[in-house]
């Protein structure tokens, strides 16, 4: 059984690891680290951002993003308040605390964290990245985005916003949904573990989980570097030598389903159902199980992570091309059109929702309504198309008259500019040849 095509990537579990920055060795004493592993939002200095000014940092991140500009996307975030929330509570010692928070700041600043790097190279592959909604409350202020892989990956990014000392607004804090925790929470594990290379006898002072946890951290290295090359049986040999107590930890879960997910769809639909018994009530577990519950032929259980994550999020028009693909699959195509024009009333630049309508069209032979949707790519979207002659998806269109009435409208500069169907100037990745 083929998976939907929003199976997970990697999409930003990179954003975990440090540059190193938690392996650096400091002959220091100290004392056991506080237990806690969440740490309080840092604060605004002065009054929190305003709606208008959290959708206008979305706006810019996303056009920061669009550029590639490491430097300029690190300046958008606070990485002080980052590893400051991460390293808060834990009584280790100073010079511990300054050369991690030192290491961690500087290399992030200059564009080389996990999360700024993995972002940036979805987007050259031809990935989105989109505000899709500001979080309001009390004590959190922000921004969410959808990510999009070329390979039909989804992951929801809520990037915590504050005001800083000159005014500006930053974030102090990045949420991916397909990880489970906040940077933050992921840094302060490598705290930890840096607190505990400067203290010899720490690890057998501390007890239960955290001592395990930072017994094995080496392994949780050597397993996302292993994701990183490509070595998938690796990451899923490494994880089944784990103990129990880490086999439930989502620190290992992630690169679990990560690598099941390029090896074998069963173990790929273990691996996330693990996840869900573990952590029932997670909001990742939802975004997870869709592809869990699609491999496993249960649609109904699929559109209800679909519809319980659309609540959970706030709403997601991209979300109702997905419950598109399930009708599909059911045949059902009058629910699939119906999902995809809910989509696009949504959001009308979703050109996500025009790839599935054109799909429609061809698996329909629906060949005027074809020709209709290309010339409408090609208007709002600036695309410019192949010779679709070459594409199998679109034999039955080409053998057809509107197709020779559709070529016959065409510029005579339309360019060939790859094996794709289209060529997008936005860069929005999608292939029509998918549908």
């Amino acid at each position: 059984m083929r998976s939907l095509t929003f199976r997970l990537g990697l999409a930003v579990l990179c954003a975990v690891i440090l540059n190193g920055c938690a392996k650096k060795q400091i002959n220091s004493e100290g004392k056991k680290p506080d237990q806690s592993d969440k740490p309080p939002m840092v604060a605004s200095v002065g009054s929190p951002p305003t709606e208008e000014e959290c959708w206008e940092y979305g706006e810019g991140f996303e056009d920061a993003i669009f550029q590639a500009d490491g430097e300029a996307i690190s300046r958008m975030i606070d990485w002080q308040a980052v590893v400051d929330e991460a390293t808060d509570g834990v009584d280790a010692p100073a010079a511990v605390k300054r050369d991690f928070s030192q290491s961690f700041v500087q290399s992030s600043s200059s564009g080389q964290s996990g999360l700024v790097s993995t972002l940036i190279e979805t987007i050259n592959q031809g990935g989105r990245f989109s505000p899709i909604h500001v979080i309001g409350g009390k004590a959190q202020h922000g921004v969410r985005f959808r990510l999009l892989t070329a390979d039909g990956g989804l992951n929801y990014l809520d990037f915590f916003l504050a005001r800083r000392n000159d005014g500006s607004i930053k974030a102090v804090d990045v949420f991916p949904y397909s990880v489970g925790e906040s940077i933050a929470q992921s840094t302060r594990h490598f705290y930890l573990s840096a607190v505990a290379e400067s203290q010899r006898n720490l690890i057998d002072r501390l007890t239960g989980k955290e001592q395990v946890l930072l017994k094995h951290l080496p392994t949780l290295l050597q397993m996302n570097e292993n994701l990183r090359t490509g070595q998938f049986e690796a990451v899923l040999s490494a994880y089944r030598n784990l103990p129990e107590s880490l086999q439930r930890d989502r620190l290992f879960l992630v690169p679990r389903y990560t690598a099941a997910a390029e090896i074998d769809d069963e173990e790929y639909a273990a691996a996330l159902a693990d996840f869900r018994k573990f952590y029932p009530n997670d909001p990742s577990a939802d975004l997870l199980m869709i592809d869990a519950h699609f491999l496993q032929g249960d649609f109904d259980e699929a559109l209800a992570a679909i519809n319980r994550l659309d609540q959970s999020i706030g709403g997601d028009a991209y979300l109702h091309v997905l419950r598109s693909n399930i009708h599909l699959e059911r045949d059902d195509h009058a629910a699939a059109k119906s999902a995809i024009s809910q989509a696009i009333d949504e959001e009308p630049w979703l050109i996500e929702a025009y790839w599935s309508l054109l799909g429609l069209s061809l698996s329909e032979e629906d060949f005027e309504e074809t020709a209709r949707l290309l010339d409408l790519i090609a208007e709002n979207f600036e695309i410019e198309f192949n010779d679709l002659s070459e594409v199998p998806e679109y034999a039955g269109f080409v053998a057809s008259p509107q197709y020779a009435e559709w070529v016959a409208r065409q510029p005579t500069s339309t360019s060939i500019p790859d094996e794709h169907t289209g060529d997008s100037n936005d860069s929005t990745g999608s292939n029509p040849s998918d549908f």
